[in-house]
């Protein structure tokens, strides 16, 4: 009884890249922590996307969505006594 039709055909393609680092090194008394992180993500609509999914032509595009993002961390940790 209820039926949607959508005026394109959805098509997406995603891709994902993430790599993190740690690194310490050794002070007197203490360590020094480094931890860096990187991501790469896009999602990208090679056909017309129907962004409302209704069967009104309300809101479509194309196109891609490329992000990225880098996070830094640095720790002092101090050593027992």
């Amino acid at each position: 009884p209820w039926q949607i039709y959508s005026n394109y055909p959805n098509t997406e393609r995603r891709r994902n890249f993430n790599a993190s680092l740690k690194a310490s090194y050794h002070l007197p008394g203490a360590t020094l922590t480094s931890v860096t992180g990187f991501q790469r993500f896009t999602i990208d609509y090679p056909d017309r996307y129907d962004f409302d999914f209704t069967a009104q032509n309300l809101i479509s595009g194309e196109g891609s969505t490329p992000q990225r993002n880098w996070t830094q961390e640095l720790r002092v940790t101090s050593d027992p006594s």
